[in-house]
């Protein structure tokens, strides 16, 4: 069992034009600050164009049919600038370009371009807690959980 956390801030981000995803999904794209090496997640020694290593520069989230939509709206958040990206890299399915890979869509897939030092990171409700996004921003840990996470007490009664 290999974790990989992949703490960034976020330096820009845009949201992707719905005609460059499929439907039913959104997606956005961030420029990001890394220490985090494409190395440490995939082998670039043999990939196509002999990249050079170096931090990850963007990384983009696509969600499909609402997926992990807490993970969105923090990710558009003006306030949450820190984040940290965390999964198992044997319960995803790490797609490297440049490499001959077998497709496995039975586990949520994590693309990575050694090339261009980019990610794309697909969330879908059926791998719904494979794939977590966490805001280092606040001090209060609370915040950071998705709104089904928190303790009843944690969440806001909206009764009179």
């Amino acid at each position: 069992m290999t974790t990989i956390k992949i703490p960034f801030t976020k330096k820009s981000i845009r949201q992707i034009p719905a005609k460059d995803l499929n439907a039913g999904t959104k997606g956005v794209e961030l420029e990001v600050q890394t220490n985090f090496l494409v190395s440490q997640i995939c082998s670039i020694d043999k990939a196509v164009g002999n990249p050079t290593d170096g931090s990850f520069e963007k990384i983009s989230f696509v969600f499909k049919d609402d997926a992990e939509k807490a993970y969105y709206d923090a990710l558009l958040d003006s306030k949450s600038q820190n984040f940290e990206l965390i999964f198992d890299k044997d319960k995803v399915f790490l797609m490297v370009f440049g490499f001959g890979n077998f497709i496995d869509k039975t586990k949520p897939e994590v693309q990575v371009s050694p090339g261009h030092k980019s990610m794309v990171v697909f969330f879908e409700s059926k791998f719904t807690g494979i794939i977590t996004l966490e805001s280092k921003d606040s001090k209060d840990d609370k915040d950071n959980k998705k709104p089904e996470d928190k303790k009843p007490e944690d969440k806001k009664d909206s009764t009179p």
